[in-house]
């Protein structure tokens, strides 16, 4: 049974004035109400909602037509480029006339078109996190502010936009429309000097009937844009604050009996085998006769293009006649299509579909639709995808580019897309508004899920409150138009499986309204998720849960909180617990240096099928490109444009930057979020077990390769291509290498990598999807670094006024002097054949620049004094003693009054020439958590090379080590501390053996973990630069470099940047003993031989991604291995491989 509906109502005259009965007009002043200050209009003469397609007119054309191939179809016409643009900072004083034909812009200037004006020069850049930027008196936006505000003297400034376009002459007959994806806040129209309409609700398109407008030949089409309106009540996200028509502009055109919107619903069964499609169309005839023999039929065609079926029809529907202004809604019943290949994001297969509307034989216009079959559901057994139990792995995404603002070019999205698949991410959170319509076409095909909000926030009024819209009449069709028109131009979207009713928006009975349209509108009944209200949805969800709330919560034992603490109503959430799934639509806050326990969520969502994932809070670090008054650029964030109100660098939160380099917490999140694993089955044989945790994928899409490491070198590799575990399996396989040496107490690891077979579209063959390290046999000291060419010949020990001296020359006569000095007990000079290879005297270290969630719990002042125990320690007593194996030591006690605790450091200068440091702090009482416990060294400015074997390549921290895989890596001191955009700590590499710096001659220094393992920093400046500069790229270089040895630094944290302190369990407890030693080695010139030559390929290698594989972890022993001919069967010593390394070519 074919299911349609008609009406004769005028439907494009009547059913655009939705809003439109109050009182309206576009002038200024305090005796008239204006529409951008009138809730009751939020569109004038603007069209109903219609997906993301464009008319072609025939079926090959239509083949090769989207949203992003707009112009393939001659039907549709670009109107982006340069438009005339006037820029002025408030209403009254905006050229009232300019849209008239005869006005003169010929003096104004050009903008682009899509754009943000405040990037292009024209106002001020506002970044807020939360709160207005005008005065709050809704629905007006130009009351009288605070003085300071930027808002103060900008009252609502307006742009006004003009263009021309040519109206093609075989259009003459046709209807004719324009399509504004989206113009923020509000916009005017006119073409040819004749007002057309207005629009509000920024994140969804306008589409204008312009037929009556537009001319033969040349025509001018005006637009008057406002920054801000009333709907800017509901826009207030956590974003830059800014404005202009930032979305493509097209000119396109239709026949008079023509297709609105066209939608296909796709469904399958219980067993999730055969699979339906249903139309869901709307064809409106605007000839004033009657249209005799009107016919709709869809066509379907696979991936590859081939027609489903001998013909590819797969429904016809068949009218006598459609009369004057008539319309039609129809709704075809569910047609069957066997076993169809499933959308899915492992899996983005798509299926053409081909609408056609004809009038007897004569075809008047084809739409295309791309049509993924899948199924979504959730229960108290989680989140399913056709049936699979599926994990959300998601992030939050803001539009944002440094450079255009809020308008995203395709390469940027394209980019986005691939980062996000390699990392692992599989859905995104379109957060806090629709997106561009081509992102959603790019996820359909890269297989990304996207959990698709409204542009619903009023935070700085609403947040766990009834505010606004709240149960106000007035506020409740904006938003539920928002929601309207979200709905319908993405339903036709496999990627998207799931809605949001908006952000952090308080509760109310408008939020019921829309999740009842949203139901109505959508016949695959996503499920629908909302924080603040999860009364209306089929999730719970809240924001920054912690692991112990979610923990609790899995009990039933929760609470739900308000903003300033109170707890939340029944009337929010319903009853308590609800038995939904739940879902985090924030968590894990990416500010600065942050994404701590991340693996600790992980281990909980895996474990319960009520915790279905969620979405990290960001993407990508919110910051405008800007130039200094040196003229160097930078990426700035709030304040830095003189905008107030402000909340600075707080919209820094990106797991990539702005211009899309990962930080290092991207690479916790793609380990965090693999889905293959190996775990030791039996290691005495060689056996492990591969863990497949995809929904939909056998592995065998991956090559599995494995090395075996001793000390961080490879000595035996392999590879297993063919690999068949199928989704959701487990399989044993064998390691061939030969059995660890029984008195052999080195330590041996192995690392297990899954790479790509072929080539994606997201990534080339053999990149890294995945990983996993297996400890064989623990690391055991320093013991095998005694080399048989360093015993000491002597060793002496001097006495002076500044210290004792501890000298040592070895049988081949060289010399190594130690210093420590008397009135602090600190090592002051290293020196290899009298070169110092300090450049200051070593200290105690206690303090870490604070990291922006450090600055969120307060560290400085919970943790200040801390800060001061250093400065203010005193030496009590320095002795020095000869020892009897040819040894000379030296022992300091130091007190530390600040903490009421005491330092004993001993130094031996051992028969190897090595100085052994060993450093024993005590506590007797519980004190405030120190942030580290540790040396610092300078160290001359030309030893910039560095290797380390430990964790790496990128930085790690106690609460972020999953990513950081063992072995040995090289880099320049210059880039191994990472930049974040407010300088902090940043660097650390945990559980290092050994480290090495050194200058282009090869001379330099050695330190090694003697048992506990080390935590490793060096930067090109001192802790006292990151304190003092707003900005990292302002740090100037010191004339040393800053060497940090520690026993351990406190975790980074991450669940939230304002308030919550680091893990119990990643801090460093404070009472008790704490020891550890390390040894202190010169590193011969002899063992280091360079050339100039050889050293260009470090010096090219600025950073360490340039020196190896960052994204797939793969420790660069194994690629020098190869490149310096080591046998598998040889273990080269570190000294050899360290030569081969500085002797290349």
């Amino acid at each position: 049974m074919n299911h349609y509906s008609r009406t004769n109502c005028h439907w494009f005259r009547l059913g655009i004035l939705l809003l439109c009965s109050a009182p309206s007009g576009i002038g200024f002043g305090n005796d008239k109400i204006v529409d951008w200050e009138n809730p009751s209009v939020i569109g004038i003469n603007k069209l109903p909602p219609r997906a993301s397609g464009w008319s072609s007119p025939d079926i090959e054309t239509a083949m090769k037509v989207d949203y992003r191939g707009a112009e393939l179809s001659p039907w549709v016409r670009s109107l982006n480029g340069e438009w005339s643009f006037h820029w002025s900072p408030r209403p009254e004083i905006r050229p009232k006339d300019f849209f008239r034909t005869d006005y003169d812009v010929t003096a104004w200037d050009k903008i682009a078109v899509p754009g943000t004006w405040q990037t292009q020069g024209y106002g001020t850049p506002i970044y807020r996190n939360y709160g207005y930027v005008f005065k709050v008196d809704p629905p007006r936006v130009t009351s009288e502010p605070d003085q300071r505000y930027t808002a103060y003297e900008l009252r609502n400034p307006v742009g006004s936009y003009r263009t021309e376009f040519v109206l093609p002459d075989d259009w003459s007959e046709r209807k004719i429309f324009l399509h504004f994806a989206g113009a923020k806040s509000a916009m005017y129209l006119w073409v040819n000097g004749k007002r057309v309409g207005y629009s509000q609700g920024s994140r969804c398109p306008a589409d204008f009937d312009v037929t009556t407008f537009v001319r033969p030949g040349n025509n001018v089409l005006a637009c008057e844009v406002y920054r801000w309106c009333d709907g800017s009540y509901l826009e207030d996200q956590d974003m830059w604050r800014l404005s202009g028509i930032f979305r493509d502009v097209f000119l396109f055109c239709k026949p008079q009996t023509h297709l609105w919107d066209v939608y296909l619903a796709t469904d399958l069964d219980d067993e999730y085998r055969d699979g339906t499609i249903r139309l869901n169309s709307t064809i409106h005839n605007s000839f004033d006769d009657t249209v005799p023999n009107i016919s709709l039929s869809v066509k379907l065609f696979d991936s590859n293009n081939r027609p489903v079926g001998k013909t590819a029809e797969i429904y016809c529907h068949s009218v006598e006649e459609m009369g004057p202004d008539d319309q039609l809604e129809i709704v075809s019943p569910p047609i069957g299509i066997a076993t169809p290949q499933k959308w899915s994001h492992e899996t983005p297969i798509l299926y053409t579909a081909i609408v056609e509307l004809k009038a007897g034989d004569q075809t008047l216009e084809v739409q295309s639709a791309k049509v993924g079959f899948r199924k979504v559901e959730v229960d108290h057994q989680g989140f399913r995808l056709n049936g699979q139990e599926v994990k959300l792995k998601g992030v939050n995404r803001h539009e944002h580019h440094p450079d255009f603002g809020g308008y995203i070019p395709l390469e940027s999205m394209v980019d986005d897309i691939r980062l996000m698949k390699q990392a692992n991410i599989n859905l995104v959170r379109t957060s806090h508004y629709p997106d561009d319509p081509s992102w959603y076409e790019l996820c359909d095909e890269y297989g990304l899920m996207l959990l698709d909000e409204a542009n619903v926030e009023s935070h700085g009024l609403s947040y766990h409150k009834n505010v606004l819209p709240g149960d106000l009449p007035e506020w409740r069709e904006p938003v539920v138009d928002r929601m309207r028109r979200m709905v319908v131009r993405d339903r036709g979207h496999a990627s998207v499986v799931m809605w949001s009713l908006g952000n952090e928006a308080g509760y109310g009975s408008a939020f019921i309204k829309m999740a009842d349209t949203c139901r109505q509108l959508d016949p695959e009944q996503r499920p629908i998720q909302y924080a603040d209200m999860n009364l209306p949805c089929d999730v719970d969800s809240q924001t920054y849960p912690t692991i112990d709330w979610l923990t609790k919560h899995l009990k039933g034992e929760a609470i739900r909180k308000g903003e300033d603490g109170q707890l939340s109503s029944s009337e929010a959430h319903g009853i308590y617990p609800s038995g939904k799934p739940f879902f985090m639509n924030e968590y894990a806050h990416a500010m600065g240096n942050s994404v701590g326990n991340l693996q600790d969520y992980w281990d909980l969502i895996d474990s319960e099928h009520l915790l279905i994932g969620g979405c990290i809070w960001d993407w990508v670090d919110q910051g405008l490109r800007r130039i200094d008054s040196d003229g160097r650029d930078y990426i700035a964030y709030g304040g830095e444009f003189g905008d107030f109100p402000h909340n600075s660098n707080f919209c820094m939160n990106g797991l990539v930057d702005a211009d899309r380099n990962p930080h290092p917490h991207y690479y916790e999140v793609k380990k965090v979020y693999q889905s293959v694993e190996v775990r030791a089955s039996g290691l005495t044989t060689g056996e492990f077990e591969i863990l497949n945790k995809h929904a939909f994928l056998d592995l065998d899409y991956l090559d599995l390769c494995w090395e075996l490491m001793r000390e961080g070198v490879v000595v035996s590799h392999g590879r297993v291509s063919n690999l068949h575990v199928p989704a959701g399996g487990a399989r044993i396989i064998s390691a061939p290498y030969d059995p660890l040496p029984a008195n052999d107490n080195s330590d041996y690891l192995i690392k297990f990598e899954f790479r790509l077979r072929y080539a994606t579209a997201w990534a080339k063959a053999g990149f890294c999807v995945g990983w996993s390290q297996i400890v064989l046999s623990e690391y055991h000291g320093v013991r095998n670094l005694i080399r048989l060419d360093g015993i000491a010949s002597s060793i002496d020990l001097q006495e002076s006024p500044a210290g004792y001296r501890l000298t040592a020359i070895n049988n081949t006569g060289v010399q190594v002097e130690y210093l420590i000095g008397k009135s602090d007990g600190m090592l002051w000079t290293a020196k290899y054949e009298n070169n110092n290879l300090l450049s200051g005297p070593m200290a105690l270290s206690f303090w870490r620049a604070p990291t922006d969630n450090d600055l969120g719990w307060e560290l400085p002042k919970q943790l200040g004094l801390w800060e001061r125990a250093a400065s203010t320690a005193v030496c009590q007593s320095v002795t020095a003693k000869q020892e009897k194996n040819r040894s000379a030591s030296v022992e300091a006690t130091i007190e530390l009054p600040e903490i009421g605790g005491r330092i004993h450091l001993r130094y031996l200068l051992s028969p190897s020439c090595q100085l052994l440091v060993t450093y024993r702090l005590e506590l007797p009482h519980k004190i405030p958590s120190p942030p580290r416990i540790g040396v610092t060294f300078r160290i001359p400015r030309d030893f910039q090379y560095v290797s380390w074997y430990g964790r790496g390549p990128h930085e790690s921290y106690q609460d972020r080590l999953t990513s950081a895989a063992v072995g040995v890596y090289g880099a320049q001191v210059d880039s191994w501390a990472h930049q974040y955009p407010r300088p902090q700590e940043s660097g650390n590499r945990a559980d290092v053996r050994w480290i090495t710096l050194t200058n282009e001659a090869g001379e330099g220094l050695r330190i090694s973990a003697r048992q506990r393992l080390l935590n490793v920093s060096a930067w090109p400046y001192q802790l006292e630069d990151l304190t003092s500069n707003k900005y990292s790229y302002r740090i100037t270089r010191s004339g040393f470099n800053t060497l940090n040895i520690d026993y351990s630094q406190m975790g980074v944290g991450g669940d939230n940047s304002w308030g919550l302190p680091v893990h119990e369990e990643y801090l460093i407890p404070s009472e008790g003993e704490y020891e550890y030693a390390f040894v202190i080695d010169c590193v011969p010139q002899n063992l280091k031989q360079s050339s100039k030559k050889s050293d260009t390929t470090m010096k090219k290698s600025s950073d360490q991604q340039k020196i190896l594989d960052v994204s797939t972890g793969l420790d660069i022993r194994n690629s020098l291995q190869k490149q310096y001919d080591f046998d598998n069967d040889t273990i080269p010593t570190e000294e050899s491989f360290l030569m081969k390394w500085k002797s290349r070519k």
